[in-house]
């Protein structure tokens, strides 16, 4: 089996022209790793082989199966982070940091250097 190559590299064949010639894109998808199909000259599919669609397949639910860890921290910290804002007393101290404007209680001290 030929490995999976960008669809902008393999042969085009019309929908038409697939469909009267299927044992000679049957080949030709064997050979090169695939064909576009086109429809009134838009890409409309490809045309794998099946042990190659299957090796895909499997790519994409092991690059699932490694991305679930870090998924499940994330979702993790959005929970910690989430239960922190609906605290009884966010409400409160954010209305107060919101009416402040950038206002402070005491008035901020300088430096040596100031």
């Amino acid at each position: 089996m030929t490995a999976p190559r960008r669809i902008e590299d393999l042969p085009r064949r019309n929908a038409t022209r697939a469909k009267n010639e299927w044992g000679k894109l049957q080949r030709e998808a064997r050979s090169a790793g695939g064909v576009v199909v086109t429809h009134h000259g838009e890409d409309a599919m490809v045309v794998l082989e099946a042990g190659c669609y299957r090796d895909m397949v499997e790519l994409v639910e092991q690059s699932r199966a490694q991305q679930r860890p870090a998924i499940a921290e994330l979702t993790r910290e959005f929970d910690q982070h989430l239960a922190g804002l609906q605290d009884k007393g966010t409400h409160g101290r954010m209305d107060r940091v919101l009416t402040a404007r950038g206002r402070t209680r005491t008035r901020p001290k300088a430096g040596p250097t100031f």
